[in-house]
């Protein structure tokens, strides 16, 4: 699915961008919407989940791209995610089979070997480069 910019230009300080969500969705069976963007040249990607109530505990089972992973996972707990991938590095291959687990397990054991850790917010969680 190739990315469609929804808008361009300049971020002013103490303003906000309102992106209305729901127009977005291009199916009505997406469970994630993926927003990206660069901020003085560090890319940012964000996994909105759309639709359904967080779930506390899933099982999953998954070898994909960090960042398609990223999403599934977003999707599955229903929890937002950010990502800050490393510029210039290519996105590693991540394996996960987990059963019954919290998103923060899920996420410890996904970024093990990768370079990246992941810590709570109040919104979701962030995948930032250590």
């Amino acid at each position: 699915q190739e990315a469609r910019p929804i808008w361009r230009g300049t971020l002013q300080p103490g303003k906000s961008l309102e992106i209305p969500l729901p127009i977005l969705r291009q199916t009505p069976t997406e469970r994630v919407l993926t927003l990206w963007w660069d901020v003085e040249g560090q890319q940012r990607m964000l996994f909105v989940p759309v639709g359904n109530p967080p779930a506390n505990v899933a099982s999953s089972r998954l070898n994909a791209p960090l960042s398609e992973a990223l999403a599934t996972l977003a999707g599955t707990y229903q929890t937002m995610i950010e990502w800050a991938p490393n510029r210039g590095e290519p996105v590693p291959t991540v394996v996960l089979d987990i059963q019954d687990a919290t998103l923060g397990q899920a996420l410890e054991r996904l970024l093990v070997g990768t370079g990246y850790e992941a810590k709570a917010t109040e919104h979701g969680w962030r995948v930032l480069p250590k």
